[in-house]
């Protein structure tokens, strides 16, 4: 078996990787390593049979859609700075299935919206020097109004306006926050969560926003919820439609999307392990 050893030299925890204990494990005796010490270092997965992630959710999210479809087999050992993917409590070591948008694949969050560019746009040496608070400062930059047309369609519901929020998740948290207490209950289940955009402009509008964000995300959902300015419910496909070409972030990756394309699980290939759990207990 040949293993590709993938190391994000610009993540938060890389300081802390166990490099040459990991090889020992599952380099094997045919193995390379690649470093990624900018956003436009590319490496290839052909020609290997094992690629072990050493990076945080978006690097996990590039490989598999490089990987998307290919016969290798993948393990993610997380050092990130915010790790969701990981710090899912109680979830298999072994992924055997996976959130699709389009054509395009994520972990944990496909979302547009409000605080959604905090994961793209936070720079490496803010993240390197001061961990989880470079995200902080981010997010005031990006508290602002969003106004996102799209159209939202899942079983016999129907949803449609201005968004300034639309998060689909397969995680009980995001942003660090653990509001979702529905996770879990279905393997094939993912999550919407839509907030309307209000109709204040400015500071008035950022006022507005304050209460349903502080609803969705402090205070977390038990049940389905269908309000007027929130929404959030489980589903198993969503079909969206979005008129103008729109920045998503997938697990902290920015991928532009538009038209219409449709969100459900999937099974997966190639085959994905959580590695930083068990490994430790080594």
């Amino acid at each position: 078996m040949k293993t590709l050893f993938v190391v994000n030299d610009m993540s938060g925890g890389r300081e802390k990787i166990p490099l040459s204990h990991l090889i020992d494990s599952f380099g094997g005796e045919n193995f390379e390593v690649v470093h990624l010490s900018s956003p436009y270092d590319v490496f290839s997965p052909f020609g290997f049979d094992r690629i072990v992630v050493l990076g945080g959710d978006g690097t996990l999210n590039n490989v598999l859609n490089l990987c998307k479809d290919m016969d290798i087999e993948i393990l993610y050992y997380a050092c990130g700075t915010f790790n969701e993917k990981a710090k899912i409590k109680n979830a298999p070591s072994v992924i055997k299935k996976i959130g699709r948008a389009g054509d395009k694949l994520f972990s944990y969050v496909c979302a547009c919206g409000t605080f959604t560019e905090i994961g793209y746009r936070t720079k490496t040496e803010a993240k390197k020097r001061f961990k989880i608070f470079a995200y902080m400062a981010m997010a005031f930059k990006t508290y602002k109004v969003r106004k996102i047309p799209c159209q939202l369609n899942w079983n016999d519901k129907n949803l449609k306006g201005d968004f300034t929020l639309v998060m689909i998740l397969d995680s009980p948290r995001c942003f660090g926050f653990n509001f979702n207490r529905l996770y879990g209950k279905d393997p094939n289940q993912l999550f919407l969560l839509a907030i309307k955009t209000p109709k204040a402009k400015g500071i008035f509008g950022k006022i507005a926003l304050f209460f349903p964000f502080f609803r969705a995300f402090f205070m977390g959902f038990s049940k389905e919820k269908h309000g007027k300015k929130i929404t959030f419910t489980p589903f198993t496909q969503l079909n969206i439609t979005c008129p103008q070409n729109t920045a998503f972030c997938l697990d902290g990756e920015k991928w532009m999307m538009g038209g219409k394309f449709s969100i459900c699980k999937r099974e997966i290939t190639p085959t994905l392990r959580i590695l930083k759990e068990d490994f430790n207990k080594r």
